[in-house]
């Protein structure tokens, strides 16, 4: 419906860099405005269903609703064009950031869900961190991992070693419907150690209206899974432990556990995966499962 590599590849000749998120906002929308003259482009369109917040750019066209959430996450540079003079400067926690990324995923799905139609995500940064990702896998956001290369998909949440003020006001996980493979392309280059821009473009389907059906959501919009029928936890740990000698000595995450076993929670193939952990046989980390490519918590058996 909107093609938003094409409207950025456009607006970067005209606006390589921005002041703000609001500047992005309001150039990306004018840019949508002279490319899609027959759309009706509203910003900050409030969430359906009651939710709080807002959708930061809805376009309506031919029928159809397209949402986009935007991000834009600097690092300190200077820049002069013209009459502008820019002064970027760095944002700190880059984990709550990409949590918050991970988030509007999930909004965008929900609010495709309630509308029938499609939507997407864009970050657009100077900062490096984003695309590069940290050094080390095992850290307390493993999971909102948004490096170039990564799937995002199923069940996002911090690690057990995350301190409360860390994730403070973000505690509940994040559940995607959907699996997103990450590729940053470049927007511009300009002077300076941190005059590179990329944006992360992360298109969201169609969704099942089950999304937004009462019982499937809760106040704030969390997805959360269906009510699972009492299983024997003996049971469970012995599909699961099948399961990963069948693919040793390949790693496989808990969301892909849960998957092949028709489990109908998530917490069961972590509880389950957590307690062969302690068996030598079996080793537990950060990882890319070989199912569905993703970093994350992944085990096999050695």
């Amino acid at each position: 419906m909107i093609d938003v590599p094409s409207l950025l590849s456009k607006l970067s000749a005209r606006r390589p860099i921005f002041h703000s998120e609001a500047d992005f906002q309001h150039a990306l929308a004018w840019q949508m405005q002279l490319e899609y003259a027959d759309a009706d482009l509203r910003l900050e369109h409030p969430l359906m269903n009651g939710q709080r917040g807002a959708i930061d750019i809805l376009v309506r066209l031919d029928n159809q609703t397209f949402a986009l959430e935007l991000k834009y996450l600097s690092r300190n540079l200077i820049h002069e064009t013209g009459q502008d003079r820019f002064a970027l400067k760095s944002q700190s926690a880059h984990d709550i950031r990409r949590y918050d990324v991970c988030k509007d995923i999930q909004r965008v799905e929900q609010f495709a869900a309630h509308t029938g139609g499609t939507g997407g995500v864009v970050v657009l940064s100077n900062d490096p961190y984003y695309w590069n990702g940290p050094k080390s896998m095992d850290t307390c956001d493993s999971r909102f991992n948004i490096r170039e290369g990564c799937i995002l998909s199923g069940q996002l949440e911090w690690s057990e070693r995350t301190g409360a003020g860390s994730m403070k006001g973000r505690e509940r996980p994040i559940i995607l419907a959907g699996n997103y493979p990450l590729s940053w392309k470049s927007y511009s280059n300009l002077a300076g150690a941190f005059g590179a821009f990329r944006y992360l473009y992360v298109p969201v389907p169609k969704q099942s209206a089950e999304l937004s059906t009462p019982g499937s959501t809760i106040s704030n919009g969390w997805h959360l899974m269906p009510s699972a029928p009492a299983i024997k936890p003996e049971t469970v740990l012995a599909r699961v432990r099948a399961l990963i000698s069948e693919l040793a000595p390949k790693p496989v995450c808990d969301d892909c556990i849960s998957i092949k076993l028709d489990l109908s929670l998530r917490q069961h193939a972590n509880a389950m995966s957590r307690q062969l952990a302690v068996d030598d046989s079996f080793k537990r980390e950060i990882g890319v499962c070989w199912l569905c490519k993703s970093c994350k918590k992944v085990i096999w058996r050695v």
